[in-house]
Order: structure tokens, then sequence, then C-alpha cells
């Protein structure tokens, strides 16, 4: 921690397990006496304990990863077929509505009709 000796510095020590460890990427790293270990989308930082040694803030904490967590593509085809779905159940709507309105048309036309014949030249005999 000798690059947190700064005015005002935070350090997180942070327990991994078994079920929630990250991917060890030090190979990688520029400063080989750090371990760099990278985690996944949603991961998130339990805070345990908190202490202040010096002018250090130290937090003790574990990590906590979203198991169920979907993959971009897995996500990406949900809220597709959410579209897809609601673009049906739209049309499935305005195919009801059409048939409604086409059915009160005609009801309203042999309503006319009705009235027409009843009121008409032809309602009464002779």
């Amino acid at each position: 921690v000798h690059y947190a000796t700064g005015k005002n510095s935070t350090v997180l020590r942070v327990q991994m397990g078994l079920i929630d460890r990250g991917a060890d990427v030090s190979w990688l790293s520029q400063y080989t006496f750090e371990r760099d270990i990278l985690f996944p989308p949603l991961a998130a930082i339990e805070i345990l304990k908190d202490s202040v040694e010096g002018s250090m803030l130290v937090l003790d904490g574990r990590f906590t990863l979203n198991m169920f967590s979907l993959t971009l593509e897995q996500a990406m085809a949900r809220a597709s077929k959410v579209v897809r779905e609601i673009g049906s159940n739209l049309l499935l709507d305005l195919r009801a509505a059409c048939a409604w309105a086409a059915h009160d048309a005609q009801m309203a036309q042999r309503t006319r009709l009705k009235e027409a014949l009843e009121r008409g030249p032809l309602s009464q005999p002779d």
C-alpha cells in the first residue's frame, strides 16, 4: 500500500470466494507487483468493515456476483421478443377494432334500411 500514502486515500481489501472469483489477468499488468482481477458486469462489493489507519480509509469487503445476469445476446434476444409480441398484440387489437367497426357500420346500415322501409312510401298500403 505504499502508493496509497497520499492525503485522504482509500484502500479496498476485498475477499474472493470460490464462487465469486474473477479472472486473473496479472500477466497483462504493467505492474508486476500487483494482482489484477477482472469481474463480470453487475458485480458489487459488500462492505463488511471500515477502519481508519492514519490518513487512509480502509474498507474490508467481499464481492457479490449476479450469477443470473444475462449475456448481451440473451438480453437483446429477450428485448427483441418483447417488441415482436407487442407488435403482434397491437395487430390483433387493430384487427378486432376493425371487425367491430365493420360490424357497427353494417348494423347502422340495417337500422337505416329498416327505418326507411317502415316510414317510406312502401310502408303504407293503399
